[in-house]
């Protein structure tokens, strides 16, 4: 699991769709286990898993919108709603995962939609990903909600999961909460990287990524206890 953070603008939705191969860069190069992914075919792609910023939903039912096909996977689908905490809302919904979202998703909430997204990025790749590239996945769902979500999420695709189902987290987000679980950190400040490692050693060097994450709420520390 790899943390970007740093200020708004500061380039991590440009490098997110850079290591995805979405945009091809000007100079230097870009590379994925070898190779270019700006030049990788439809199979390469097949094991990228994508949560983009503004985390679309389409005018279909949830099952849809999360497997991208009227052709159900149970157990991928089962899965996926497990790990992005969307079995107690979609219990909630008229017609559970049948139910039609609406146009932009209007019909659920931003956190519903955002977490289901995060579904879509697990479950509508052909095969397991093995890349997730997860921008800003967090924004609507509170620290209770996030925390569960990336402990799934470890649990599923991390270290000590069946080596088949691992993968390559890269996570961008202005939210540290959950970057103490990264296993290492990059922070960006006007499209360079001017920090890098892990939490604990970064917060002892008191520089920029200290700042950020003493300036946020933790589970742990209330607000108004800073």
């Amino acid at each position: 699991m790899i943390g970007v953070t740093g200020p708004v603008g500061a380039g991590k939705s440009a490098l997110a769709r850079l290591i995805l191969g979405l945009y091809e860069p000007d100079h230097g190069q870009v590379r994925v286990d070898g190779r270019n992914p700006y030049t990788w075919s439809c199979a390469e792609r097949s094991s990228v898993g994508y949560v983009p910023q503004d985390y679309p939903a389409f005018s279909a039912t949830v099952a849809e919108n999360i497997l991208l096909t009227d052709a159900p996977d149970p157990a991928r689908l089962t899965e996926a709603t497990r790990i992005a905490d969307l079995d107690a809302d979609i219990a909630a919904l008229p017609e559970r995962l049948a139910t039609e979202v609406g146009a932009l998703g209007v019909r659920v909430s931003g956190g519903q939609r955002q977490r289901i997204a995060l579904a879509r990025a697990l479950a509508a790749p052909p095969v397991p990903p093995r890349l997730l590239v997860l921008d800003d996945p967090f924004s609507a769902v509170d620290a209770d909600t996030e925390a569960r979500i990336v402990a799934a999420l470890r649990d599923a695709v991390g270290p000590d999961a069946d080596p088949r189902h691992r993968a390559t987290v890269v996570l961008c987000s202005t939210r540290l909460a959950a970057f103490p679980q990264a296993d290492r950190i990059a922070v960006l400040d006007a499209g360079r990287i001017v920090e890098h490692g892990r939490h604990d050693d970064l917060l002892a060097a008191g520089g920029l990524y200290a700042r950020i994450f003493h300036a946020q709420p933790h589970r742990d520390q209330p607000a108004a206890a800073r």
